[in-house]
């Protein structure tokens, strides 16, 4: 906001637009179109690429094939140009369809204005997951509740704020949204204990290549922090469809009147939370499974045949770390 705030100022200053309204079109149009150069770099440009800019995308796949052909390649700066590649078969009258970007529908609806339609899968679908940290915490003590905040804003969380989570990144090996859910549910007496432990719990968190091996708290720390996942994405996916129930509710009322300013907003917006939905749904399943296996292993020998099937000394516990 920043940044398009000071390039409105630039463009009113320059003369180039008339008013702060076309000011805005212009760098919409820029921002919406644009393709970028010299990713990541501190020569990173922004440039116009006609009748490429044509083109329709998709990044989804239908029945394990992707439904685009073409890639945008820049070999450098702006002024070596770039190439476009087909990387899949296209026969004569085929429509090219180009990937622009390995976005989430959320990210590319906020880059590009749209959102794709259809009922194919994006790999690259993300889903943001709200936890209340405040229930688990209110049964500990005012010293151990400390502690675990310190231990939280040490792993880059604000706990006085719903913590946040990005899935399936976070609820993956090296994802943050167990280990927190393990020092939420961790029973102890001291604040010394809860430092030492947050210590181990945290340190497989990231994408470090050569992260030290998980530690192993027990399955019944896990079963716990299992539980609070799995209130936290019922709670998610309760809000969500609600959500989207009322979405649906104002939307059908726009129906029967000319459409108002935010009609189309609310139809995308409904569009959006029943593409982020599946992931929410296949944490829930994982969890919601574990939790069933560990009610059902009664006795110290049937818990003791679950652990050594579940945990795994490299990559921790089963799909989570």
């Amino acid at each position: 906001l920043a940044n398009a705030t000071r390039h409105v100022a630039a463009l009113l200053a320059s003369g180039a637009a008339e008013d702060e309204a076309e000011a805005r079109w212009a760098l919409a149009v820029v921002d919406s179109r644009a393709f970028t150069f010299e990713i990541d770099t501190a020569q990173e440009q922004l440039a116009l690429v006609p009748l490429v800019d044509m083109l329709n995308t998709s990044s989804s796949y239908a029945d394990g094939d992707a439904l685009w052909q073409c890639s945008f390649e820049p070999e450098g700066p702006v002024s070596e140009g770039a190439k476009f590649v087909v990387e899949r078969p296209a026969c004569r009258g085929d429509e090219l369809i180009h990937v622009y970007s390995n976005l989430s529908t959320a990210m590319f609806w906020m880059g590009y204005g749209f959102m794709e339609g259809g009922d194919g899968e994006n790999p690259f679908e993300v889903a943001g997951l709200i936890a209340d940290a405040s229930r688990a915490l209110a049964t500990d003590s005012a010293e151990v509740r400390e502690a675990k905040m310190a231990a939280l804003r040490a792993a880059g969380f604000e706990p006085q704020r719903p913590l946040f989570f990005e899935l399936p990144e976070d609820g993956q090996v090296g994802g943050a949204m167990l280990p927190v859910a393990r020092l939420l549910a961790y029973q102890c007496a001291g604040e010394e204990e809860v430092r030492r432990t947050a210590v181990d719990i945290f340190r497989c968190v990231g994408d470090e290549p050569a992260a030290p091996l998980p530690k192993n708290f027990g399955l019944a720390l896990e079963l716990r922090a299992r539980g609070l996942v799995v209130e936290w994405l019922r709670a998610a996916l309760g809000e969500s469809r609600e959500a989207e129930r009322r979405l649906e509710e104002e939307q059908r009322a726009g129906e029967t009147a000319p459409p108002e300013e935010g009609w189309l907003l609310r139809r995308m917006a409904a569009r959006l939370l029943r593409r982020e939905r599946p992931l929410l749904e296949l944490d829930l399943a994982a969890s919601e499974a574990f939790l069933r296996r560990g009610r059902e292993a009664a006795g110290e020998e049937a818990e003791e045949a679950l652990e050594a099937e579940s945990w795994d000394e490299e990559s921790g516990w089963l799909g989570a770390g």
